[in-house]
């Protein structure tokens, strides 16, 4: 019995890691078309709702759908998203996943919309953390950090 649970657990692990990847790939892309953003969105509501880092995504896919929205829809999904972001990250502040999202997405945001409070706080947790994380994680944060324009030279050499 035990090692059925074990199996049936590490099986469950594999696919959410699998998702997980998946996610962090069409991250990136989300932004660039009203299609990618759809697409970005229908994927990361099919995750699971308990994991945060998957409901960090679900908020992100929120406030990047926003984009392409007009009027009181755009502002409706806007709040939506930072709220959702914002709780999911009261509820796991240690998680360096969910403050990179965070991040990329202040980052990203017109400044007319006002949520820039935090990418300091955040480019200091990143970076504090940052060899901390996995393989994957790093390789994956250190893409979009490079490019970034919140961090100076030497933060991003420091990234290895």
């Amino acid at each position: 019995m035990k090692t059925l649970f074990l199996l049936l657990t590490s099986f469950l692990l594999f696919f959410q890691t699998h998702d997980l990847q998946t996610v962090r790939n069409n991250y990136p892309a989300a932004n660039l078309s009203k299609a990618n953003a759809d697409s970005f969105k229908t994927m990361v509501a099919k995750t699971s709702s308990s994991d945060p880092v998957f409901r960090g995504y679900r908020a992100a896919s929120e406030i990047i759908s926003a984009k392409f929205m007009k009027g009181s829809e755009r502002k409706t999904a806007l709040t939506a998203g930072i709220k959702l972001l914002e709780s999911t990250i009261a509820a796991n502040p240690a998680q360096a996943e969910l403050r990179f999202i965070r991040f990329s997405i202040q980052e990203n945001l017109p400044k007319i919309v006002n949520y820039r409070s935090k990418i300091t706080e955040d480019k200091n947790f990143i970076l504090k953390n940052y060899s901390r994380q996995n393989s994957g994680l790093k390789n994956y944060m250190r893409e979009y950090l490079k490019s970034s324009k919140g961090l100076t030279a030497a933060e991003k050499a420091s990234l290895k």
